[in-house]
């Protein structure tokens, strides 16, 4: 028996970690954000990144084996592989390894998954998060639950969002597991997820503390949280009310603040840059995003403008955000041509490169496919399915809505920020849909004894 499910595990891992990668293979190169030339640069660099958390460049460092980004995607297409292995033998153990295998293959095929594992970006650390918690959730295996461990902690340190993310899905798991009346039976589970989630916030800070960036798990908090407020309109409003008395370097800038938080943060001779930039902006900033938590009116623009942004952002169903050309001048270009010199052919061949991906085509398949999952999802739902499915539908749930509000709260609007997470509810509708059809198969062939006719 053992044999035949390590036999299972390998064939379906093997397909699977290829089928997840069949955007970057479409590409000819794995997929480059302008953000990914900052991580790759981070990670034969000696500076310290101040702007984002330094883990990813380790991984990128340690796992390219300075030798092709290749090796990069192919490891997160594994754990990915991994994860959906073991969620799938979580909540469909009875049914065929064949069909198990199947709903692998359109989830690879017809979700969005596989341009986050393409991609040289933290991002992809969100599913997996996920996908770690919940599989965490539901095992009592020793050695799985120590590789869950690592896994887990190092998709939050990973991204900065994710501390807040697993936070607060921890604190939505707890309740509920009360509300479906299974806390006694988890507590132990759940309290553990808080030392995780604990740790990771002190490993973050202390690797910052120890390099001189203070005892805090983003140093540069105050510069994204300023954006935020510079694209939701918050921070002009905080401005008109309080120059009148005290001259923050952000007055004469006040009527002409972007309406992204990227280009509050990016331009190169903005208000940002005018007001301090990374290193003399903290005092004044950290002055004003106090400001607005203190005095009720600001309060009630924070909820206000929180809400209408996780509303846009949950609305983002596309991928390619942020994939432009990266050409001869782009940072990822360079990064690549310094560090990978003998994959710029690659590079240069690539679909991303020369403009050429059908971003319309995916889109269109991948929102046709996950309202149909998510529809019959609904309809099965509604019609009664076991309760540990329809858990795994509101743990779903919930964290899509978790990372939208942290994200269009604390960060930006953006359909890169929102696809990442959005897409596991294609698996999880797959889940709910098998079930229900294992169900009615099985009343079906249900033997019924004859009648007694003496």
């Amino acid at each position: 028996m053992k044999i035949n499910v390590l036999y299972e595990s390998l064939v379906f891992n093997f397909i699977i970690t290829a089928l997840l990668l069949h955007i970057a293979i479409y590409n000819g190169y794995p997929l480059l954000t302008p953000d990914s030339g900052s991580y790759v640069d981070y990670a034969f660099n000696v500076n310290f990144p101040f702007d984002r958390p330094v883990f990813y460049s380790l991984f990128i460092q340690l796992f390219s084996f300075k030798n092709s980004l290749w090796l990069v995607v192919i490891l997160q297409s594994l754990i990915v592989s991994f994860l959906i292995w073991h969620i799938l033998k979580q909540y469909l153990n009875e049914t065929a390894f064949y069909i198990r295998l199947i709903i692998a293959i359109i989830f690879s095929l017809f979700s969005g998954i596989s341009w986050y594992v393409s991609q040289i970006m933290p991002d992809i650390f969100t599913p997996i998060l996920f996908f770690s918690f919940i599989v965490f959730f539901n095992n009592n295996g020793k050695v799985l639950r120590f590789i869950l461990i690592n896994i887990i902690v190092f998709s939050i340190i990973c991204h900065s969002s994710n501390l807040i993310i697993s936070t607060l899905f921890l604190v939505f798991s707890s309740v509920l597991f009360f509300i479906n009346r299974t806390f006694k039976k988890n507590y132990k589970i759940i309290f553990f997820g808080y030392i995780l989630v604990l740790m990771s916030w002190l490993i973050a800070s202390f690797t910052n503390y120890k390099v001189g960036y203070g005892l805090t798990p983003n140093p540069s908090s105050h510069v994204f949280l300023m954006g935020k407020l510079s694209e939701n309109g918050l921070l002009k409003t905080y401005l008109e009310d309080h120059c009148d008395k005290k001259p923050y370097k952000l007055c004469p800038f006040k009527n002409e603040l972007p309406n992204h938080a990227w280009d509050f943060i990016w331009q190169n001779d903005g208000a940002f840059a005018k007001s301090g930039a990374w290193g003399n902006s903290k005092t004044e900033y950290d002055e004003i995003l106090k400001g607005t938590i203190k005095e009720p009116k600001y309060i009630i623009l924070h909820i206000k403008e929180s809400f209408k942004a996780t509303i846009a952002q949950i609305q983002l169903l596309y991928v390619g955000d942020g994939l432009s050309p990266q050409r001869e001048n782009s940072g990822p270009f360079q990064v690549v041509n310094s560090n990978f010199k003998s994959e710029i052919n690659q590079f240069k061949q690539a679909k991303q490169y020369n403009n050429s991906i059908q971003f319309d085509f995916f889109n269109g398949l991948y929102q046709f496919s996950m309202i149909i999952v998510i529809v019959f999802s609904l309809v099965f739902i509604f019609l009664k399915t076991d309760k540990k499915a329809l858990t795994l539908f509101f743990f779903g749930v919930g964290f899509v809505l978790i990372n939208a509000f942290t994200t269009a709260s604390f960060a930006n609007v953006l359909a890169r920020l929102n696809s990442r997470a959005i897409y596991i509810m294609v698996l999880i509708g797959l889940i709910i849909i098998t079930k229900k059809f294992i169900e009615k198969s099985k009343v079906k062939t249900k033997i019924v004894p004859p009648p007694d006719n003496s």
